[in-house]
């Protein structure tokens, strides 16, 4: 659409074909979007489709066509007409007369551009795509003017992260059936589909590449956010490995047309964008897919270029999300030949992230995390790193953290969205459960390893905290979450965090202790997961609506347990005795805390209805 001929009437512009005019409408209603809805929110960077300025809704300003029309012929710098309009056919182009002046609209070429012709890169679909709101980058992004305005359009998709009410607004769509904002990598995927993959010069073919790399890079992104928050979908993570095995496949083809047979329009990261594309649902499969490309990488094959320091980590942190020991061997395996590769070339050696990588695959056994081994694979670490790249490596909060994590994940939850907290105290539902002997050892061990990062002279991240929390949440038992039996207990290490925590801590950072109350189904659950979150308001933090609804779920399961407990002793919802109970048991209790959790949820429903506090969680 760049390269469409213009005439300028009466401060109107005519384009030769509708498709153009009805494009570059879509590219200066986007452009004011984008301005309107950055200015709202006080940022600063600038994204621009148009050579006209955005505005604000009713204060459209006069253009001055003629410097811009001039300012757009020099920033072609095309030497001829052909170069201009790749897509007419000869005679079109012949029978344009150049010297015709911009006013008149009677030009001969103008009705004899063929109805069939397209523009390049452009798409005659009028599907409706939803824009949600986005956030920006502190520098503006530079679209390359070898793209139409559609390539334009994904490129800045692949670019602009989705920000934290898009995020909101996407999760609430899952968690309904009305019809919400698409998700954003089902819009990162549309809008690269809308391009026309089919460039006619180098130039368009590396601006295509570009975009190629771009896309991958975003959907490697969304592929992390999905194991990240395990409430998605195997499908979702599959699609995206699809998608970029097809770009990545278009890419190649492009390349062996237009490049020479030296070099490539495949570079390296591209295909390390798309190891990180590579599926999470059967995680070895993925993981052997990515050695054979780790493979024909280093050997050259398919004129592919050599593999960088990227490169190796991303198949590294493919086989760490393996499960069990075959993980940890595709970690080291991997190692080993960034190891020997590191010795053979001189741009290349192991990173922080690689050795961060090492660290949390050798610090565990059957995915159970050991001290000792931690220890171990410290020591190696600083002996590797010393010889391969002649530095010692100083351990930071980081790489402690990096031991802590168990990464391993072979399958996504399926199912209807739940609240985030709500995956950190599965352990819990159904009531308290014994302490098992080989979790507590593990949270000890862990508990363990805060304490030597300490020792050390390192501060514990509230990330290590948290992974120590998870830990004592994991077993199940009431001294995990509170202390005792030689436990400190999930509660005491959020206080200890909160107390060296220079702000206002993580949120996550509580989710293993408010789900472990809420699912629990005890008479105290609600009224602890009450005082957390207001504990948690009291440290400057605003609880959302998936924190606050953690109080109707301690009430509901309390409310289910008493029931089943009446109906178990043979006393029905009225309180009639059904059947004399064998043990004499009294159920007037039972019955009046059944009304109290329900007045509980009246008065929590009645507090957060309040005008302050729908303010404060919304």
């Amino acid at each position: 659409l760049n390269e469409a001929e213009v005439r300028i009437l009466d401060g109107k512009v005519y384009y030769p074909k509708f498709l153009h005019a009805k494009h570059a409408a879509a590219a200066r209603a986007i452009d004011c979007y984008f301005y309107r809805d950055r200015k709202a929110n006080g940022e600063v960077s600038k994204y621009q489709l148009c050579l006209e300025d955005p505005y604000e809704a009713g204060a459209m300003k006069e253009v001055d066509y003629g410097v811009l029309v001039a300012s757009r012929e020099n920033a072609k710098s095309l030497d001829s007409v052909e170069d201009m309009m790749p897509y007419l056919d000869e005679d079109s182009v012949a029978s344009r007369d150049k010297t015709k002046s911009l006013d008149s609209v009677e030009d001969s070429w103008w009705q004899e551009v063929a109805e069939d012709t397209v523009m390049p890169y452009l798409d005659e679909s009028d599907e409706d795509f939803t824009i949600v709101s986005r956030t920006y980058s502190d520098q503006p992004t530079r679209v390359d003017q070898k793209l139409s305005t559609l390539g334009r359009i994904a490129e800045i998709w692949a670019e602009t992260p989705t920000n934290s009410s898009a995020s909101k607004l996407t999760r609430a769509k899952i968690a309904s059936s009305t019809k919400g904002p698409r998700d954003s990598t089902e819009n990162i995927i549309n809008w690269f589909k809308r391009v026309d993959h089919t460039p006619s010069n180098i130039e368009q073919a590396l601006a295509f590449s570009q975009l190629c790399n771009k896309t991958l890079l975003a959907l490697a992104k969304e592929n992390a956010e999905k194991v990240i928050h395990s409430n998605t979908s195997n499908a979702e993570s599959a699609e995206i490995q699809k998608e970029a095995k097809s770009i990545l496949d278009k890419l190649m083809s492009i390349s062996s047309q237009f490049a020479s047979t030296d070099e490539s329009l495949v570079n390296t990261e591209t295909l390390n964008a798309y190891i990180q594309c590579l599926s999470r649902v059967d995680v070895e499969e993925s993981a052997a897919v990515a050695d054979g490309l780790l493979k024909r990488m280093s050997e050259g094959e398919d004129n592919l270029p050599s593999p960088n320091i990227g490169t190796y980590n991303a198949v590294m942190k493919l086989w760490s999300l393996a499960d069990g020991e075959k993980g940890k061997d595709g970690v080291n395996d991997t190692f080993s030949l960034l190891q020997n590769a590191a010795i053979a070339r001189e741009d290349l050696c192991p990173d922080r992230d690689a050795f961060q990588i090492l660290l949390a695959a050798n610090s565990k056994e059957d995915n159970h995390f050991k001290y000792e081994l931690a220890l171990a694979a410290l020591e190696r670490t600083k002996a590797l790193s010393q010889d391969l790249c002649g530095e010692a490596f100083i351990p930071e909060a980081d790489d402690y953290n990096a031991a802590l994590k168990n990464t391993a994940t072979n399958c996504l939850a399926i199912g209807d969205y739940q609240p985030p907290w709500f995956w950190h105290g599965q352990q819990y539902d159904g009531g308290f459960k014994a302490m098992d002997d080989d979790k507590k050892c593990e949270a000890l061990d862990m508990e363990k390893w805060l304490e030597y990062a300490e020792e050390m002279g390192v501060s514990p991240s509230e990330d290590m905290y948290f992974q120590v929390i998870k830990a004592w949440a994991s077993t199940g038992s009431l001294e995990g979450l509170i202390g005792g039996d030689g436990a400190l207990g999930a509660e005491e290490l959020a206080k200890k965090a909160v107390l060296q925590s220079e702000g206002a801590p993580n949120m996550k950072m509580f989710y293993p202790i408010i789900s472990a109350w809420s699912l629990c189904g005890e008479k105290l659950g609600p009224d602890r997961v009450k005082e957390w979150i207001d504990q948690i308001s009291l440290l400057g933090m605003k609880p959302d609506l998936d924190i606050q609804v953690a109080y109707f779920v301690a009430a509901e399961k309390w409310q289910s347990k008493l029931v089943t407990n009446m109906l178990g002793n043979n006393v029905g919802l009225d309180g009639s005795i059904v059947e004399e109970n064998a043990e004499g048991a009294s159920s007037d209790g039972d019955i009046e805390s059944l009304f109290k959790a329900a007045q509980y949820c009246s008065r929590h429903l009645k507090e957060m209805s309040s005008d302050e506090n729908r303010q404060d969680i919304a």
